[in-house]
């Protein structure tokens, strides 16, 4: 199976949004599952979507973010949206690079896309100068804990939440 990796432009968003559609879906049912006390948190806004594609469109046009895109026979397949940020400034670590979503479809899963979007993001943030990178992962995704173990990211801090 031929995957072709490349970046992202303005014409890829309508696929994007089917994709982050997806993942959106699977990532809140997975993590709800594993961690139900964390639902109200994850609601998205009525028009997330639209909301979505500005965002996309912003890291597309950013020389601090880029989206990279694999696709099978011309379909977008699985995603990598990547972003530069800036600590705050009493971390030694000034700056890191972040992966912002990392998506494959579950019928692409398992043949080392998501390890190759990964790969090509890290190749991304040390041209960027960056000497870390971070993911983000619910606590509630073990599956995505045990990936990103696997690909040498360790665990910096739990982020809890509580309504007030």
């Amino acid at each position: 199976m031929k995957i072709i990796y490349g970046k992202a432009g303005v014409k890829d968003i309508p696929e994007l949004l089917k994709l982050a559609e997806i993942f959106e879906k699977e990532h809140y049912a997975n993590v709800i599952k594993n961690n139900p006390e964390i639902e109200e948190v994850l609601k998205r806004k009525r028009d997330w979507l639209k909301e979505m594609k500005k965002f996309f469109r912003s890291c597309i046009y950013s020389k601090n973010a880029v989206v990279y895109t694999a696709r099978h026979n011309g379909n977008i397949v699985g995603y990598s949206l990547l972003i530069t940020k800036k600590n705050i400034p009493v971390f030694k670590i000034d700056r890191y690079g972040y992966f912002g979503d990392l998506f494959v479809l579950k019928e692409y899963r398992g043949i080392g896309i998501s390890t190759e979007l990964k790969n090509i993001g890290l190749r991304w943030f040390k041209q960027k100068g960056m000497e870390y990178a971070y993911i983000g992962v619910h606590f509630g995704n073990e599956k995505a804990r045990k990936i990103y173990r696997k690909w040498g990211f360790v665990p910096r801090h739990i982020e809890m939440v509580k309504k007030i």
